[in-house]
């Protein structure tokens, strides 16, 4: 999951936690074909969902 792509969290570190559990979910990677910063993250940590814009909240 690239860090640029997170809309409401700003992670710090190596690890990336669940707010609520504290359980890590993840670690931080380069990912090297594009030069990007992205967190591996471990299978069946968590569950993706995609969202379209006109459904979020007004905020963003």
């Amino acid at each position: 999951m690239y860090v640029d792509r997170f809309i409401d969290l700003s992670p710090v570190g190596n690890i990336l936690s669940c707010k609520s559990c504290y359980l890590e979910i993840g670690h931080l990677i380069n990912y090297k074909k594009e030069n990007r910063e992205a967190y591996r993250l471990f299978a069946g940590a968590i569950n993706k969902k995609t969202v379209s814009l006109k459904n979020l909240p007004q905020k963003f």
